[in-house]
């Protein structure tokens, strides 16, 4: 890879999406909004926002924000919103799926073995900001080698458990009823779900609870398999929430501009966030050397299912195969170290 290249797609993309993000937010009214809510108490609509969930004030008001944020776009929203968020989290999911083996290969360097954080800062600060910098980091310092058969069985459950089962709770009201006071606990439960992928990941890999989990024989094609589900999964609902609203997709995913308010301003953020991780991994596959063909895909099975093909597509390539060829390992064995 040309070295000046990640530099020259990567920061110019971030930049974009602090634009988008973060300044449009600032002067459509969405952050001035936020603000008036978490000192003020409560939403437009009069329901009381909780003010206290552990007891530290600067937690607190880390929690109250994103509360605020999530809580419009999540409560009984039936115009396609709350199946928006949930096709942007599938994408952070196989993204952090991709983290976690990063983190665990025996060369990733020290900025990558925190999976947390980046989640974390993807939840705090918006996915197409965080998805840049890490590609970038990962660029220059590329990991490599696979994981340990114990910490790349771990990777699935690890998801499922500490993001997944959460998510399903948080985003699906209307399957798990509840009111307006239990939906802001369940949503600030919820945003540390990095750290509990962490947490899981950690107690299957470095405690007894190790034995559990079946290891797999073949790391790369665990893994590539391991990619491929994610990807499919995230593209089937993208896919289908797209069909079911399709009179609906204008508004779903073109941002607006100008003084909306509150609620608009948050569906605008998700729009946003939405473009901006669709254009970094444009930028991914052009600087990485992926199937950039692929990225043509992207309106129809959305960004999740992308991150997790080419993710997919990096492990199978160590087995001398390539994405949709068969069952990697029965082939031509390839280089160990994977192709980053």
């Amino acid at each position: 890879m040309p070295s000046l290249l990640p530099v020259l797609v990567y920061p110019p993309l971030c930049a974009y999406a602090v634009w988008a993000l973060w300044a449009c937010s600032e002067t459509n009214g969405l952050f001035p909004a936020i603000g008036k809510i978490v000192h003020g108490g409560s939403f437009p609509d009069g329901t009381p926002l909780i003010q206290k969930y552990t007891g530290h004030e600067g937690a607190d008001v880390w929690f109250r924000t994103l509360v605020t944020f999530f809580f419009p776009v999540t409560w009984k929203s039936n115009d396609g919103t709350i199946e928006q968020v949930q096709n942007i989290f599938a994408g952070i999911i196989v993204g952090l799926a991709g983290m976690l083996a990063d983190a665990y290969r025996p060369k990733s360097n020290f900025l990558l073995w925190w999976p947390s954080v980046w989640g974390l800062a993807f939840q705090l600060i918006g996915g197409g900001i965080i998805l840049p910098i890490y590609s970038l980091v990962s660029a220059y310092f590329p990991p490599s080698g696979q994981p340990s058969a114990k910490a790349a069985a771990a990777i699935p459950y690890s998801i499922l458990v500490g993001a997944i089962l959460p998510a399903f709770i948080s985003l699906a009201p209307g399957i798990l009823p509840r009111d307006e006071h239990t939906h802001q606990i369940i949503l600030a439960v919820w945003q540390p779900f990095p750290a509990y992928v962490s947490l899981v990941q950690a107690l299957l890999v470095y405690t007894p609870l190790s034995a559990i989990v079946p290891k797999p024989k073949n790391v790369s094609k665990y893994l590539g398999n391991v990619f491929a589900a994610l990807a499919v999964a995230a593209g089937a609902l993208h896919f289908a929430t797209s069909v079911y609203y399709r009179r609906d997709l204008w508004d779903m995913y073109v941002p607006l501009f100008g003084d909306i308010g509150f609620r608009d301003g948050a569906k605008n953020f998700l729009k946003w966030d939405h473009l901006c991780i669709h254009i970094a991994l444009v930028g991914y596959a052009a600087a990485k050397g992926r199937s950039f063909w692929v990225a043509g895909l992207m309106p129809v099975i959305g960004p999740g299912a992308l991150i997790g093909w080419w993710l997919a597509e990096a492990e199978y390539a160590t087995e001398g195969k390539s994405l949709g060829s068969g069952v990697a390992g029965k082939g031509k064995k390839g280089k160990k170290d994977v192709a980053s």
